[in-house]
């Protein structure tokens, strides 16, 4: 009956989570292989023009994120190994539906974001999030449309859409619409970093589902 918290690293490289009702129960449990040689990730995609990748600095974030209960104890038991990867596809905007353009189009026209009328969509892209788990040599891919909390992504911003004028200023922004269980449309906003060395673009997301530039 109890709620409990994130996995943490102890010490002595164990596991452990707390119950989140402060009630002093906890759980623990061994790794015997460590986690980064269990979780990793990768992108996949035949039309990845974004050059999207997943990123992650701690291993154990998308053990978290990512992992159910029950393969968060197999991994941790060394019986199992989970691939966590992307898919992203860039998406041409003829093919963009007119349901989804008038929902994007109804996100800039808000005024309850940052987006105003000098906002332009450059780029679709369609970006989805699986796991492939591997227990007793038999492989499942399980396409995952919500994570537990976010995961790190950075796409190549295309050259033509790089700012070239210096007297101007230009700010990179994703608006993401995402179908949630209920069937109803969610949007948000989503800020992130542009690092004018590699022209990347990267921000956090937690939903997988249809963006634009």
């Amino acid at each position: 009956g109890h709620t409990f918290g994130e996995w943490k690293v102890i010490s002595g490289g164990n596991l452990k989570r707390i119950c989140t009702a402060e009630c002093g129960a906890y759980e623990e449990m061994p790794v015997i292989a460590p986690i980064s040689y269990s979780v990793v990730n990768s992108t996949k995609s035949e039309d990845n023009g974004a050059n999207a990748a997943l990123i992650t600095d701690n291993a154990l974030d998308l053990f978290n994120d990512v992992l159910s209960v029950e393969e968060q104890a197999s991994v941790a038991e060394g019986s199992t190994t989970v691939s966590v990867y992307l898919e992203v596809s860039d998406i041409p905007a003829e093919e963009v539906s007119a349901s989804d353009k008038d929902v994007f189009e109804a996100v800039i026209e808000s005024a309850d974001n940052a987006l105003d009328e000098t906002t332009e969509i450059g780029m679709y892209l369609d970006i989805e999030l699986f796991k492939e788990v591997t227990k007793d040599n038999e492989s499942e891919e399980t396409k995952i449309t919500e994570t537990n909390g976010t995961v790190t992504i950075t796409i190549e911003i295309p050259e033509e859409l790089l700012n070239t004028d210096k007297s101007k200023k230009r700010t990179y922004r994703i608006i993401r619409i995402h179908e949630d269980e209920t069937g109803n449309i969610v949007t948000d906003v989503i800020e992130g970093k542009f690092n004018s060395k590699d022209n990347t673009f990267t921000f956090e997301t937690d939903k997988f589902s249809t963006y634009a530039v």
